[in-house]
Parts: structure tokens; sequence; C-alpha cells
């Protein structure tokens, strides 16, 4: 539980951040990306040895929301901890584990492609300030020990 506790403290700061490619003072690569295709929204975001990829996809009718997140950790060890907690946890229907990856999904909650795409760039918009503070890296750092 406090691997949970921890990782979405991390992914809360690090999920959200706006429209843009960055490298801090010490050289340690950020970017996070929100994109808008046919039936798909989504949000890239990597810092360090993390990423994440959200989605959100519609049906060609544009109706049935399905959400996915596949997050890359930095190590081995990590991912498979965290797979476990997510398997215990129950939340997600589907989860998907292998090497440094985790992929969790489920049906979406709201049906509405505006939606996410302003919900993913007002987190980018408030997490970038977060980068730029320097809270980013000391979420990092305590989430992954680095």
């Amino acid at each position: 539980m406090k691997r949970i506790i921890l990782a979405s403290a991390m992914l809360l700061a690090v999920v959200a951040c706006s429209d843009s490619n960055s490298t801090d003072s010490s050289g340690n690569e950020y970017s996070c990306n929100v994109s808008r295709k046919a039936n798909t929204v989504a949000m890239n975001l990597k810092y360090k040895g993390y990423e994440e990829l959200r989605t959100v996809t519609f049906d060609s009718n544009g109706e049935n929301p399905y959400y996915t997140v596949k997050r890359t950790f930095p190590t081995e060890a990590y991912a498979q901890g965290e797979c476990q907690d997510e398997k215990d946890d129950g939340y997600y229907k589907d989860i998907q584990c292998y090497g440094k990856n985790v992929v969790l999904g489920e049906p979406a909650e709201d049906d509405n492609m505006d939606y996410y795409e302003d919900y993913y760039k007002r987190r980018c918009d408030k997490y970038d300030d977060q980068y730029e503070s320097g809270k980013l890296e000391a979420d990092y750092r305590k989430t992954f020990g680095e």
C-alpha cells in the first residue's frame, strides 16, 4: 500500500505537464505532449527513467471510450512491485505487466473527447509549474530513491 501511495503521489506530480519539451539544469530530460486524433486523446510524459502514456480511445461512433495507461518505470523491480500492487488493488479491469512496463485499462467514465483533451492540458499546465519549481525532481527522488 505504501508503494501505491508513493507511486500515486509521483504520478500525480508527473502526469500533468504542459505541451513542452525541456531539459532541466542538470541535463535530465522532461517532456509532455497532449495530442488528439480522430478517435483518440493521449498524453505522453517522459521524465528521466519514467514514462507514462495515457490514452482514451472512442469507437467509430465516438462512443464507448476506453482508458489505458502504460507506465514504464526506471527499473524492472519497481515495475514488478507496482504490478503486484495494482493486481492486489483490483481497481483496473485489465492489467498487463512485462519488463519495466505496467499497462492498465478500463472503460472510461466520460464520453466527451473535449473533456479529456482539456483535462490533460490543465494537468499539464499545473504540473509544469512543479517541474520548474523542482518539486517534480523531489517527488521522483522520493518515489524511486534516486
